[in-house]
Order: C-alpha cells, then sequence, then structure tokens
C-alpha cells in the first residue's frame, strides 16, 4: 500500500499550486493538480523533499526561465510543512512525555480517557478508500442536505477534501481549507444528452447508388404507375461533416475544463461526427492554434485553412471574457478579426459560452455575441449551437 502524504503538506502543496497559477501567472489546470496524486497512486517514491520539488518541476513548470522563482515559492510554502514530523498514527501526540506531567491522561477521570482512547482508536481504523471509491461516497446533487460524506481525509481519497479535526490545524495555519468537487455528475450537460445532440450535426449527401433495392420506393412507383418500368436501388449516402473544434484553455476556463473536454469527447466518440479536429488557444484566437492542452504543438492558421472545404464547421467554446466581468476592446477586436477571416473558409460558425447569459452583460461576451451566434452550455443552449451548424434558424 502506497504511503499517503500528511495532511498539512497536501494543503500546503495546494497552496503552492494556487499560488503558481496566481502569483507567476502559470496556466495549469485541475488535470495537471491530479497527476501529483495518480503518481502517488502508481507508486512514484514522493517520501522525500528532493523527490517532491523534482516531481513539481517536471508537471507545473513551464517555462524555464521562472525556475528560480518556482524554486522560492516552494521552499516558503511546502518547504516548512514537508519538514515537520508526522506523528504516528494511532499514537497519542507527546503521550511519553505527557505520562510523567500532573493532568495527563493517566490521571483524567476515567470518562476522559474512555473518549481519549476512542477518538485514537476511530482515527487509526479509517478504511482505506481509492479515488473512485471516494467519489462514489460523494452524494448525488438532488441528495438531502447533510447526507452522504463529504468529509473524505485526502490522504485516503487523493481528491483534496480535508477531514474536521484537520480544518482548524490548518486554517489556523493560513492554509486554505476549500473543498472542490471534481465530478461530471454535476455538468449542465449530461454525456448522454451530448451524444444525442452531435447526431443531429450528420450532413449526408448522395454518391451514385448501392446494388441494395429500396423496396419502399420501388413499391411506391408501381402504384403511382400502375407498371413496374424498372426498380429503385438504395442511394449511397456519404457524411462530409467536418468539425473545427476551438476550445479556450485560458485561466478564466479553468473551472469549465472538464465540460469542454467532455463536449469534444462526446463527438469524437460519435459515429456520425466522421471527422473531427480539437485545437486550443488562449482568450482569443491568434496566427496559429495549439494541437494539446499543453501548447507544445501548434498549428498555423494558414494551414488549417488548406484543410476546409464547404462542408467545414467550426464550434468555439470559450466564455468570451465573461468570467473577467470586464469589458476588454482589444480583445474583441481580435476576436471579431479572427471571426472575419474563420467565415471566409468554413460554412458556419457556432459559439457556447458556460457562462450564465445574465452574466455576458457588460463584457466583452456581449460585443462578441452581437457579432456570432453564442449560446450557453446546458442541453437546449447546445442543441440550438448544433442547429446553427446545420443552417437552421433558432
Amino acid at each position: 500500500m502506497v504511503e499517503a502524504l500528511p495532511d498539512r503538506l497536501n494543503a500546503a502543496l495546494y497552496q503552492f499550486f494556487h499560488r503558481l497559477r496566481h502569483d507567476l501567472h502559470t496556466e495549469l489546470g485541475v488535470g495537471e493538480y491530479k497527476l501529483l496524486f495518480e503518481a502517488r497512486e502508481k507508486g512514484i517514491p514522493l517520501q522525500t523533499e528532493a523527490a517532491l520539488v523534482r516531481f513539481c518541476k517536471a508537471i507545473w513548470l513551464k517555462d524555464q526561465t521562472q525556475l528560480d522563482a518556482f524554486s522560492r515559492l516552494f521552499d516558503t510554502v511546502v518547504g516548512p510543512a514537508f519538514r515537520e514530523k508526522q506523528e504516528p498514527t494511532g499514537k497519542v501526540p507527546g503521550a511519553s512525555d505527557v505520562a510523567a506531567t500532573p493532568g495527563t491522561v493517566e490521571d483524567a477521570p476515567e470518562t476522559d480517557q474512555t473518549e481519549a482512547v476512542v477518538k485514537t482508536e476511530t482515527t487509526s481504523t479509517l478504511p482505506e478508500l481509492t479515488e473512485a471509491e471516494a467519489i462514489e461516497r460523494i452524494p448525488d446533487s438532488d441528495a438531502e442536505p447533510g447526507t452522504g460524506d463529504l468529509s473524505i481525509v485526502l490522504e485516503q481519497s487523493g481528491a483534496f477534501a480535508f477531514g474536521d479535526q484537520a480544518e482548524p490545524l490548518l486554517e489556523e495555519a493560513g492554509i486554505s481549507t476549500h473543498r472542490f468537487l471534481l465530478n461530471e455528475r454535476y455538468l449542465p450537460v449530461s454525456p448522454r444528452d451530448m451524444q444525442q445532440h452531435w447526431r443531429f450535426l450528420q450532413n449526408n449527401f448522395s454518391r451514385g447508388i448501392t446494388p441494395q433495392l429500396d423496396l419502399l420506393r420501388t413499391v411506391a412507383s408501381i402504384a403511382r404507375r400502375g407498371i413496374l418500368l424498372e426498380p429503385v436501388f438504395q442511394k449511397n449516402t456519404v457524411n462530409r461533416t467536418h468539425l473545427l473544434f476551438l476550445i479556450d484553455d485560458s485561466p478564466s476556463m479553468i473551472a469549465f475544463e472538464t465540460l469542454a473536454k467532455r463536449l469534444a469527447d462526446a463527438a469524437l466518440e460519435d459515429p456520425f461526427v466522421t471527422d473531427e479536429e480539437v485545437f486550443y488557444f488562449s482568450n482569443t484566437p491568434g496566427e496559429h492554434l495549439y494541437l494539446n492542452p499543453y501548447h507544445t504543438q501548434a498549428l498555423q492558421l494558414t494551414a488549417l485553412w488548406r484543410r476546409c472545404h464547404r462542408h467545414t464547421m467550426m464550434l468555439i467554446i470559450s466564455d468570451g471574457g465573461a468570467s473577467r466581468g470586464q469589458i476588454d476592446f482589444e480583445r474583441i477586436q481580435t476576436t471579431n478579426a479572427f471571426l472575419k477571416e474563420a467565415g471566409q473558409h468554413v460554412q458556419r460558425i457556432a459559439w457556447v459560452n458556460p457562462m450564465p447569459r445574465e452574466r455576458w452583460d457588460d463584457t466583452s461576451a456581449e460585443y462578441i455575441a452581437r457579432r456570432i451566434p453564442m449560446f450557453e452550455t446546458e442541453r437546449i443552449g447546445l442543441y440550438k449551437a448544433i442547429q446553427t451548424l446545420k443552417g437552421k434558424l433558432v
């Protein structure tokens, strides 16, 4: 069994991850954060400070010019927590020292001793949980308030949550104890709805005939003419749908990373959408798009336009600046210029915004929505976006 990291160290690691994003402006998402716990579960040794900082650099350091700042921040946030010695599980801290001091557990009333022993035994006999088992213990969204077990200890589940005993201690140390439910149950569009919606996007075109007889059309021809002149064969149809996904993976879209990925995956898994490509950008599409969310491979727009044909459609997934709650005219101009250029190479464009429509007011998204059909990322909004790509008015 892989040894779990102490609660205080896990909390410090989250604080370090949070400050990397906000102090050093490193583009990190939930996926990179979960890599740390996945590595521990797979047996990668992270028990020493040197091994831990080396692994954090490998997965979280995006810019080598920030190496010194990265190291200083690690020493400041994680170093003190890492160097603290964790007491063995099941042992009352300082029991050997307390035994010789008046007012200890031995001198305390029998009731207090019993409570101390029960508390210690409860702590030492907590069941080991995998991450999948921990997620199953999270109650459904329609569960009654107060039901279920949300106090899953971090060292058991691998997810970032604390037990009730750890929270006061961490809050006193100034370490954030926010809980995050990384679960697809709470997406505004269920995976089933996503798959059903993509089926409406197929564009079938006739290309010749097959040797198979179309019985219904043949019977209809006989009924209309009163005689069989020639049999009617089934048409050979070809799906020419070419779908381009453009996903904004800027820091303001971190909260919607799972939603955007599920939308793209649902289309990739649908047999009715035969030709699709996924690209990434930050805030606004520039002269090139990225082939992965880590921005390690890029494709020039001119090369992308050469792949497009009269059946190419584009779906953009971005908040359009609505998350920032302000108007950025440079962003609006850059986005409009891209949309104008894209309109010359693709048949139709639609935009889905994960932010609620009421949050678009007085932001860049409000101005972009005047230029292109923009919809909310929920069941009806996704349906309207797909109908727009098919050329239907909604």
